[in-house]
């Protein structure tokens, strides 16, 4: 899941010959750096990178587009969720060591039956029925997708915490997901409730995806909420 908080990128009508404390330029991709001269008398210890070129952003540009954090050039990610790459179908890391929690069992192995979840850079063959796709990461060589074969007793997928996010501030919580299951499978569908708490366990918001409908070919698409 993703989760990210929104900031405007301040553009400077002059494009100095910038660095980062004085040593190398920090802006990636063609990015315009500028020097932010009222934070120390002596010189720019801090930066604003103006994101020139369509497709990037982030603290130094150095998100691209396909990720999907870049809408309207104006995004900053205060958590972006990936799950590793690897060779082999199955990643054995653990939910914890990607700093969240989740109530479904993990195996790492054929197959992931209902219940179960696992981190794969493909989907495995599942009698026919699921859709052999990757991850959604453009580029992303045998990258790593977290893959939930959920029940019919509902469960918590992703749960994570987030700390220093600022009040009044907008943010979008969102996650690209898939249906693995064939167009002619006719199963359950899934079905999202994305969930907002404090720390005291308070809900904050929380918005449902709906069903999230089988397709003829394998197919991400983006849910959540701003807030």
């Amino acid at each position: 899941m993703q989760h990210r908080r929104k900031r405007f990128l301040t553009q400077s009508r002059t494009v100095y010959p910038c660095s980062d404390a004085n040593t190398t330029n920090p802006c990636q991709n063609g990015g315009i750096c500028t020097p932010d001269f009222s934070a120390t008398p002596s010189g720019p210890a801090a930066y604003t990178c103006n994101c020139m070129a369509t497709g990037y952003c982030g603290r130094n540009c150095e998100i691209q587009e396909p990720q999907g954090l870049c809408t309207g050039g104006i995004s900053y990610p205060v958590l972006l969720q990936t799950f590793g790459s690897g060779a082999d179908l199955y990643n054995n890391a653990t939910p914890d060591s990607f700093g969240f929690s989740t109530t479904y069992i993990q195996r790492n192995s054929p197959l992931t039956e209902d219940g179960m979840f696992s981190f794969v850079n493909q989907v495995p063959f599942h009698t026919g029925t699921w859709h052999m796709g990757e991850d959604h990461t453009s580029g992303d060589t045998n990258g790593y997708m977290f893959l939930v074969n959920a029940n019919e007793q509902p469960g918590e997928v992703f749960r994570s915490t987030i700390n220093d996010l600022s009040v009044g501030s907008p943010y979008e919580f969102s996650a690209y997901v898939a249906n693995v299951n064939k167009a002619s499978y006719g199963g359950i569908k899934p079905n999202f409730i994305f969930e907002i708490r404090t720390i005291g366990n308070v809900l904050v918001a929380n918005v449902s995806s709906g069903d999230i409908p089988e397709t003829i070919a394998f197919e991400w698409d983006k849910y959540g909420q701003y807030m």
